[in-house]
């Protein structure tokens, strides 16, 4: 009887704290979109949010009101790569202008340890090439890597372009904007300039405001840039 009792005892325990858990979880989900439209309201902003689970958007986008000029996605992305093609999150920041119309440039921070810099310098169409390509702006890039070269930089960033970036880009005010990007595990933005204009990449999903904040902030500087 007493070890009936304890499952039991236990049975309703581990109900209560699934009971507290999913409170919490809704809570915090509640007061995450609260904190995203206050920030909306404040900057002028559209906010659009589609397919909320436990505060994790499958869809959040912000835009200007009117629509036009730039937008920022959340959302979920099948990575190839991962096993069973699992969805992970990004947040990507695209506008038509500026845009570079003969050239591709992909600028982020510094290269991570373990690169060979050296090796990557002598060109991009390699399976290490590519494989930096994709971690910094996404698979869909990997397939530029014959265009792409590593250019050396004074400052502690990575720049790939498709041809010299200097002086048509201020590589030195790209840097300190990096500079200025709180530490994150995910390296922080990524940008990419193109003939479709400019996108700036984040590997992970931004559903907090303050943060999201930061990045279209960051994202609408680069673009002031250049």
């Amino acid at each position: 009887m007493s070890t009936i009792l304890t499952v039991l005892v236990i049975a309703v325990f581990l109900a209560l704290a699934g009971g507290v858990g999913y409170l919490w979880l809704r809570l915090n989900e509640t007061s995450r979109r609260e904190a995203l439209q206050a920030l909306a309201a404040r900057r002028g902003w559209a906010l659009t949010i589609i397919e909320e689970r436990l505060g994790r958007p499958g869809m959040l986008r912000i835009a200007p009101r009117g629509g036009s000029g730039w937008t920022v996605e959340t959302r979920r992305n099948a990575t190839p790569s991962e096993p069973q093609h699992r969805k992970a999150q990004v947040t990507e920041f695209l506008a038509p202008e500026p845009h570079w119309a003969d050239g591709l440039l992909i600028l982020g921070p510094a290269l991570p340890a373990g690169r060979d810099a050296a090796a990557l310098a002598q060109g991009m169409d390699t399976p290490e090439g590519r494989r930096l390509i994709a971690a910094m702006a996404g698979p869909g890039f990997a397939g530029y890597a014959p265009v792409l070269r590593l250019w050396p930089t004074p400052a502690a960033i990575t720049v790939l372009a498709s041809s010299e970036p200097v002086p048509r880009f201020d590589l030195g005010d790209l840097a300190k904007l990096h500079a200025g990007w709180a530490g994150d595990a995910h390296g922080g933005p990524v940008i990419v300039l193109g003939r479709d204009g400019l996108r700036v990449h984040m590997a992970t999903g931004l559903n907090r405001a303050d943060r999201m904040e930061h990045f279209i902030d960051f994202a609408l500087e680069a673009a002031r840039i250049l």
